[in-house]
């Protein structure tokens, strides 16, 4: 079991009541979800290799290592092989990145998913940049504190994702009430990237 076999630690941090490894385990490629451009043929191949055995591995590896969280979206197949690792002994804290819908006044479905996931176990919750840039670039950035609100309410750390620099700026001048932000650090220069990526550049020119 991890928590049996780890054998490396790693510097940590805080997160609210949390203690956080400074390499935390990253979720795209373990929820099949990737950057591949036009190349689908890589969808095959990761959800080949990353298999629930393999995942499952992969988790314990990284406990190994002195890895002991990791960030993840709302795949449930994925959450339900992060429970069978605590089940066998891990000790893996997870931060979700919860994916309901946003644009519903009521946040029904947002409000469930977040009551879901922390019967699951989630230790932490953060705003998802595919939500949190569109709010934003919108002039609905009201919407990000309540969001905030909805995982605090559950007792956990409540933090503020995105790719655009602007969601973190708004948050700063708006004083949103966040425990920690998830910045990507990447050009735009990619085939897929956005197409109006003025605001999303400016941290680079």
């Amino acid at each position: 079991m991890a928590s049996e076999t780890a054998t490396a630690t790693l510097p940590k941090g805080r997160i609210g009541d949390l203690e956080v490894s400074r390499l935390i385990l990253g979720g795209n490629l373990l929820t099949h979800y990737h950057h591949c451009r036009d190349q689908n043929y890589v969808y095959n191949l990761v959800a080949n290799y990353n298999t629930p055995e393999k995942l499952l591995e992969t988790f314990a590896k990284a406990e190994e290592c002195g890895i002991n969280t990791m960030s993840v979206h709302t795949v449930d197949f994925t959450h339900q092989l992060l429970k069978k690792h605590r089940d066998r002994g891990g000790k893996l804290q997870w931060i979700f990145c919860p994916t309901a819908d946003v644009d519903d006044p009521d946040l029904k479905e947002y409000k469930e998913e977040i009551a879901r996931l922390t019967d699951l176990g989630a230790d932490a919750f953060y705003g998802w940049g595919e939500h949190t840039d569109v709010l934003v670039r919108d002039g609905r950035s009201d919407v990000i504190p309540r969001l905030l609100d909805i995982f605090r309410s559950h007792n956990v750390p409540a933090g503020v994702g995105a790719h655009d620099l602007a969601v973190i700026k708004t948050s700063e001048e708006l004083g949103f009430d966040t425990d920690f932000y998830v910045k990507t650090f990447h050009h735009h220069d990619y085939p897929t990237a956005p197409k109006d990526v003025s605001e999303l550049t400016e941290a680079y020119t």
